[in-house]
C-alpha cells in the first residue's frame, strides 16, 4: 500500500488490507454496486466519480488507496436483503435442520421470531453487508441467521425486556460481517492459521463492532455484544481477555448461541446428530459461560424434547473404544505440558502477554481434570472394554467422546496463544525460559500432528 495505515482502519486493526472492496466487485456482477458520492482517498484526491459502478477494474484501484470514508458509506447496491428476504432464508434453513426446526416449534416461537424481525430497522449499510455476506461467504450467513435466532430463542427464554431482544437478534446477524474485510484465503482455510493470520481473524469483532457504532438507531448494545461474543466468562476468549463481572450479558448469549451453532452445523452434521447433543458441551463449558445464559441454553435444549443420539463415528464399538484410549494417553501427555507452561506463564518476566497465556491456560488445565476423562478407573475401564466389550456402555462412550472433542478445541486455543506467544516474546525471556517455552511449544506440535 502506498498511503500510511491512518489509525482505527479496517488495515490497522487487522494487519491486513481491507478486503470489503473485492466482495463488492463479485457482487457487482449480479447485483449493481454503484458509488453515491465522489469517493476521495485520504488526501482528497478524486478516486471514483458518483454513479460509477464498482468493477474488478475499479476495485483494484480503491484498493490502492485508503478512502476518506468508509466504503460502505458511499456506493449502493441495486437489491438487498430486508425482513422478507431474511425470513425467507430462515424457513430454509429450518426446512434443512429438522432438530432446530422442533426446538422452534416445541418453543412455539414462529409467531414471536417474525414480530421480531419484522420490527428491525435495517439500515441501509447494515442490509447491505448482509446481502453482500449472503452472496460472498453463504455458510457465514447462514450461521448468522441461525444465530440471531437462537439468541433471540435464548434472550426470551431469559425474560429480557423487548429492546434487548431486538438487540441481541441484531447482534447475531452482524456478529460476523467483520469477516468480510478479511482476506477470504484467511476466511476459508482449512489448516492452522499462522499467528499473523489468527490475529486477523480475531480482528473481526473489532471492524463488526465499529460498524454497529456508526449505525443510526442501532442500541448501543449491540456493538458491545457484537465485539465481545468471543470473550467468556473466565478471561479466556478475546479480544481483551475480559472475565464475567467486565461483560455485557448481550454479548455472552451472542458467543453461546454461535458455539452451540458451530458444534452443530460444523460438527454434527456430518455424523448425523442433532442439537441436543450439545449438552456435553455445555457441562464442560459451566464456568465458561455466565450461569444465566447457560441456564437458559440448557433449559432450551431440554424443552426440544429431542433425544440424544447413539451415533458412533467410528462404527465399530472397539474402534471407538481404541480412540478414547490413545486420546486419553494424549490428554495426559498434554496435561503435563499445559502444567509447565502454567509454571513458565507465572514465573516468567514476560509481562502481559504471559498473564495472558496464564489466564487463557488456567481454565483449560481446570476443565481436563473436572471433566474426569483422565481418571485412572476411566482409564482403566476403557482398556477393560477391549477386552471385553460391553454394549451397553456405548452412550457413555459416546459422551467421553464428544467431551474429548470439546477439550481438544480448547487446548487448540492454548496453542495458538503460545505459538504468538514464541514469535513475539521469546527473545524477552531467560534463556532457560527460552528454552521451556520452545520445547514445550515443540511437545504441543508432535501431540497434535498425530491423528486420533
Amino acid at each position: 500500500m502506498a498511503d500510511d495505515t491512518p489509525a482505527g482502519s479496517v488495515e490497522d486493526i487487522s494487519g491486513q488490507p481491507d478486503q470489503y472492496v473485492n466482495h463488492l466487485a463479485e457482487v457487482n456482477k449480479t447485483n449493481d454496486v454503484v458509488s453515491t458520492d465522489d469517493i476521495y482517498n485520504k488526501h482528497g484526491v478524486l478516486l471514483v466519480r458518483k454513479g460509477a459502478r464498482i468493477g474488478t477494474d475499479m476495485a483494484q484501484r480503491i484498493l490502492q488507496h485508503k478512502l476518506m470514508k468508509p466504503l460502505e458509506e458511499q456506493v449502493q447496491l441495486d437489491r438487498t436483503l430486508n425482513a422478507t428476504t431474511l425470513l425467507t432464508a430462515f424457513s430454509k434453513y429450518l426446512e434443512a435442520y429438522t432438530d432446530l426446526q422442533k426446538l422452534h416449534k416445541e418453543l412455539d416461537f414462529d409467531k414471536r421470531f417474525k414480530n421480531l424481525v419484522q420490527r428491525v430497522e435495517f439500515a441501509n449499510v447494515i442490509a447491505q453487508k448482509l446481502t453482500v455476506l449472503q452472496d460472498r461467504l453463504p455458510q457465514k450467513f447462514e450461521n448468522a441467521v441461525l444465530c440471531a435466532w437462537l439468541a433471540a430463542l435464548i434472550a426470551t427464554e431469559m425474560n429480557l425486556t423487548g429492546d434487548l431482544v431486538q438487540a441481541v437478534l441484531l447482534a447475531g446477524l452482524t456478529h460476523d460481517v467483520g469477516l468480510l474485510h478479511i482476506p477470504l484465503e484467511i476466511v476459508n482455510k482449512s489448516g492452522e492459521l499462522s499467528v499473523a493470520e489468527w490475529r486477523a481473524m480475531q480482528s473481526h469483532v473489532v471492524v463488526g463492532q465499529l460498524l454497529l457504532k456508526n449505525t443510526k438507531g442501532a442500541h448501543p448494545r449491540t456493538a458491545v455484544a457484537v465485539v465481545e461474543h468471543h470473550e467468556r466468562c473466565d478471561g479466556s476468549g478475546y479480544p481483551s481477555g475480559k472475565t464475567e463481572e467486565q461483560l455485557d450479558v448481550l454479548g455472552q448469549i451472542i458467543g453461546i448461541a454461535d458455539s452451540v451453532l458451530a458444534i452443530r452445523l460444523q460438527q454434527f452434521s456430518k455424523h448425523g446428530r442433532n442439537v441436543r447433543d450439545a449438552m456435553p458441551y455445555l457441562h464442560m463449558n459451566s464456568a465458561t459461560h455466565s450461569s444465566a445464559v447457560y441456564s437458559a441454553m440448557h433449559a432450551l435444549l431440554t424443552k426440544s424434547k429431542l433425544p440424544p443420539t447413539q451415533v458412533n463415528t467410528f462404527k465399530t464399538f472397539s474402534a471407538l473404544v481404541e480412540h478414547l484410549v490413545a486420546r486419553g494417553n494424549q490428554l495426559k501427555n498434554v496435561v503435563t505440558l499445559l502444567e509447565e507452561l502454567l509454571d513458565m506463564a507465572l514465573l516468567s518476566g514476560a509481562g502481559a502477554e504471559a498473564k495472558r497465556i496464564y489466564k487463557v491456560t488456567q481454565p483449560v488445565v481446570r476443565m481436563i481434570s473436572s471433566s474426569g476423562l483422565l481418571r485412572d478407573e476411566i482409564l482403566t475401564w476403557l482398556q477393560s472394554l477391549l477386552q471385553q466389550p460391553d454394549g451397553s456402555a456405548l452412550s457413555e462412550l459416546i459422551e467421553s467422546e464428544l467431551m474429548q472433542n470439546e477439550l481438544y478445541w480448547q487446548i487448540k486455543k492454548v496453542q495458538r496463544l503460545l505459538n504468538e506467544f514464541v514469535e513475539k516474546k521469546l527473545t524477552s525471556l531467560s534463556e532457560h525460559d527460552q528454552t521451556r517455552a520452545l520445547r514445550i511449544k515443540k511437545g504441543m506440535d508432535a501431540i497434535f500432528a498425530v491423528k486420533n
